[in-house]
């Protein structure tokens, strides 16, 4: 019943989630370059590092059979497409093949997936909530209907979990907007607004009423001018 959790799969599932949380709070139709930018400093230097150093010692140190493997898993994680090409073997699990690249796979998914963000992007905001529910609703079902088909399809393919990453945008979006925010941190806005818009929120707790009628420490006097 927990072999979701033994074999790691969680992990890659809130991994997505992330992803497409920070799609959603670092990306805006104004600031693509800035976007792939801080993504590809993020990511692409310890990523090609990993492959090329797997590569040479793989070249020293295996099999001629071992390193034509790992060269072929080294192309594929160079055009970012792991995940398809260890879709292409028998399963996650095959323990014929030498893949010391295989965790690659989800960088691959994730990599993909900030590929579309654009297009994702402006799809979500013409459509708005409809849109939204609409690729979450589609991308969970072929999930689903696939996994009982072809399991390594459903864990492979990003279409069929592009539902994670939406969940993730969601959950920021519904932040982002204030709603869910607590009333503390409510308040700290309410003192950040001009002067006369803050008399209109008054924060909890302050003595808002005319001058006059405010107390003063002591019980039973009022302050006067």
């Amino acid at each position: 019943g927990f072999s979701a959790f033994q074999s790691g799969f969680l992990g890659v599932d809130i991994f997505f989630v992330i992803s497409g949380y920070l799609m959603a709070v670092m990306y805006t139709a104004d600031n693509k370059a800035t976007f792939f930018a801080r993504r590809a400093k993020r990511l692409l230097p310890a990523y090609l590092a990993t492959v090329g150093a797997t590569v040479a010692a793989t070249l020293a140190l295996t099999t001629p059979n071992e390193f034509r493997q790992v060269a072929t898993q080294g192309w594929q994680a160079l055009i970012f497409a792991s995940n398809i090409g260890f879709w292409a073997e028998n399963t996650y699990f095959d323990k014929t093949a030498f893949k010391p690249l295989l965790h690659l796979w989800s960088l691959g998914v994730e990599i993909q997936f900030y590929l579309i963000v654009p297009v994702l992007y402006w799809f979500l905001l013409k459509t708005r909530v409809t849109g939204y529910v609409m690729l979450i609703a589609i991308s969970m079902a072929l999930c689903f209907l696939v996994m009982e088909k072809s399991p390594k399809t459903s864990f492979f393919w990003l279409p069929l979990r592009l539902w994670e990453f939406l969940f993730g945008f969601g959950v920021a979006k519904y932040l982002k907007s204030g709603r869910a925010l607590p009333r503390t941190t409510r308040a700290v806005r309410v003192h950040r607004l001009p002067g006369r818009q803050r008399h209109r929120f008054p924060p909890a707790g302050e003595d808002h009423r005319p001058p006059h009628l405010r107390r003063h420490r002591g019980p039973g006097r009022f302050h006067r001018h």
